[in-house]
């Protein structure tokens, strides 16, 4: 039987283009059951609401309450705090103001991985909500620490010191797939397979107390050879199934904006793509793909 799978990248507060691309599947083609999903870094927010079936609450967060400068404030870095402040993300946005109804995601037929790098052994490694130790909340923590940036180390996850997984391992994903299935991938910026701004972060940041990875390894060099590998992976996966790739035609936003009126434009910008007369043929010959 054939399975639609779904892979999203985020990218700090680009992922409000995942949410809206989300929103609008579920909204507009009624795309909600989805059986497999990998998801990494901001994207896992919007991934919380959507499997939840959140998706009104998943709008209001993103446009009333996640565009504030409460959360990023470059002068922090100069007062030895936090740059961005996940306390206030994840602690009042959304498990208070726009709560995401985390424990509904223990019992949806969807396998939901997200992707962490392990700051012990540089490895990048998944999670998923059937493991039984499955904490929402830690794994999301983990998933968009960025050491230098949000905290002066990793988050822990199940006993491992991580940080943000950063990009979709299309290695995991094409292990997984099975003869039939429909991949669809959602990109928050139109070149995300070939360029890692993270590792300049990491040639800012990088410190022997934060990363205890060897010397001669890397953050940097380590996700060179990772995204090549995945990129190859994301070939071979072209080559062999159905695959709807969903991006905006040009670089959006940065990483780090949280104007209101850019994410009011970015998730009006994705609506109305995926509404066009081009986007609702592209989306309905795949979704009829024998």
């Amino acid at each position: 039987m054939s399975r639609l799978v779904l892979a999203s990248f985020g990218g700090g507060t680009r992922s409000v283009y995942v949410g809206s691309v989300l929103y609008s599947l579920a909204k507009q083609y009624q795309v909600t059951d989805i059986d497999l999903a990998f998801f990494a870094s901001s994207s896992y927010i919007s991934a919380g609401y959507f499997f939840a079936g959140q998706y009104e609450t998943m709008k209001e967060s993103w446009l009333t309450e996640t565009p504030t400068p409460k959360l990023f404030n470059i002068l922090n870095y100069f007062k030895n705090r936090p740059i961005i402040d996940l306390d206030y993300l994840i602690d009042y946005i959304l498990r208070q103001a726009k709560p995401i109804l985390a424990e509904r995601l223990k019992d949806i037929p969807a396998e939901i991985f997200c992707s962490l790098t392990n700051l012990r052994t540089g490895q990048v490694q998944l999670h998923s909500n059937k493991d039984p130790e499955f904490d929402y909340w830690k794994l999301l923590r983990a998933t968009i620490t960025l050491p230098g940036y949000t905290s002066p180390g990793g988050s822990m996850y199940l006993g491992d010191e991580c940080m943000d997984g950063v990009i979709v391992d299309f290695r995991e994903v094409l292990a997984r797939l099975q003869p039939g299935d429909k991949l669809v991938v959602i990109k928050s910026q139109p070149h995300q397979l070939q360029t890692l701004p993270l590792i300049r972060v990491f040639r800012i940041f990088y410190k022997e107390n934060y990363i205890t990875l060897p010397r001669h390894l890397t953050i940097g060099n380590f996700y060179k050879d990772l995204l090549e590998e995945s990129r190859q992976a994301y070939e071979e996966i072209k080559k062999n199934y159905p695959v709807l790739e969903i991006a905006p035609a040009t670089k959006i936003i940065s990483a780090w904006d949280t104007r209101l009126s850019r994410f009011r434009r970015i998730w009006s910008f994705a609506e109305k793509q995926l509404a066009s007369a081009e986007w609702q043929k592209k989306i309905t010959d795949f979704l009829n793909h024998d």
